[in-house]
């Protein structure tokens, strides 16, 4: 195998996931660890096969919707013609910036440092400094019922440089890892509801110097209406990540749409002028997408809830100053059919 098959094969593996995926949240993604299988292509001046196969783990840490840190362990063993193979491990610190993690298919890139052991059967092991970089892919393919993990696929590509005594080494590195994502749970719903109040009847008594009458009995007051309120979700510039205010009022309206399944609403998404009129729908489609997502993946029905974005068209307030701007980057919730007659507020400063 050739240098160029083997980062051609990388890169086919990496894109043969892309097609057909949805947008999704990541908001339980907090730790994680990945076994790692793949394979490895290392320098010719290593003496030894040029390629093998490549086991691995890693265990890291979210750190906000764009970053992760984690520390990655692989080991592979090597062929040297008739002589004894030659064990390679690799041991680093690296880091991953993420693009769109909120998304069900996030790209990312990944660089890191560490060190090279190669341990020959025979003979003196040597430990090298080394740095690599690459690129990758993370299918988030779901969660489970709790709300508290994820299982997602990682294909990678990595080029791994290398000091030794023998001089600079290049190897790559081509793998898929199978992630657990795990977090806080996200089963502790709060319910906002208003106190009912209860017009007492009032009995009409008889005077006692009067003739006595029929008692008068007021009519049965009228049923309360339960009161819901529809929440609106603020969002930073030019992002669709939910912010931590967001999703705790998310998971109030999930326990209203939970105990309301009659009521439906429409999630309708806006975005400040920063960008371009065409940019700004998209963006506010975007954002439209992560919230609905968000209520599905915590047991609404989709039938309850549809989505529209509005671009730049519906500002709250004035473009031209921050406070302005960051009014009008917002999803609001509106009621589109409520036949039990619920008492709609809005949740809007």
């Amino acid at each position: 195998m050739t240098r160029t098959g083997a980062t051609a094969l990388g890169l086919m593996a990496i894109m043969g996931f892309a097609p057909g995926l949805h947008a999704q949240g990541s908001d339980i993604e907090r730790w994680y660890f990945a076994p790692q299988a793949g394979g490895i292509y290392v320098d010719d001046d290593r003496g030894v096969e040029s390629s093998d196969v490549l086991a691995g783990i890693a265990v890291g840490r979210y750190f906000g919707e764009r970053w992760a840190v984690e520390l990655n362990a692989n080991g592979t063993s090597l062929a040297r013609d008739a002589n004894p193979a030659i064990h390679l491990y690799g041991v680093s610190v690296d880091a991953l910036r993420f693009f769109g993690r909120e998304r069900a298919l996030a790209p990312y890139l990944t660089f890191g440092a560490g060190a090279v052991r190669s341990d020959p059967a025979t003979g003196a092991a040597d430990t090298d400094p080394m740095a690599q970089v690459g690129a990758g892919l993370k299918w988030r393919l779901g969660v489970n019922r709790r709300n508290s993990g994820a299982f997602s696929l990682r294909p990678e590509l990595k080029l791994r440089w290398s000091d030794s005594s023998g001089g600079s080494m290049l190897d790559y590195i081509a793998q898929l890892g199978f992630q657990f994502s795990f977090g806080a749970s996200s089963s502790g719903l709060e319910t906002a509801s208003e106190p009912e109040s209860v017009a007492s009847a009032a009995a009409v008594a008889p005077s006692p110097s009067a003739p006595a009458v029929p008692q008068t009995v007021a009519p049965p007051a009228p049923e309360q209406k339960a009161t819901v309120t529809l929440p609106t979700v603020w969002f930073e510039h030019d992002s669709v990540a939910l912010r931590d205010d967001a999703r705790s009022a998310l998971d109030r309206l999930v326990e209203t749409l939970r105990s309301q399944p009659r009521l439906k609403i429409e999630l309708q998404g806006h975005a400040d002028s920063s960008g371009s009129e065409v940019y700004n729908l998209e963006l506010s489609n975007r954002r439209v997408a992560a919230v609905r997502d968000y209520l599905l993946r915590h047991s609404v029905p989709a039938a309850q809830v549809s989505a529209r974005g509005f671009g730049e068209s519906r500002p709250l307030a004035g473009n031209d100053t921050e406070q302005g701007r960051a009014r009008n980057r917002r999803v609001e919730a509106v009621d589109t059919d409520n036949p039990d007659g619920l008492v709609i507020r809005r949740d809007q400063p």
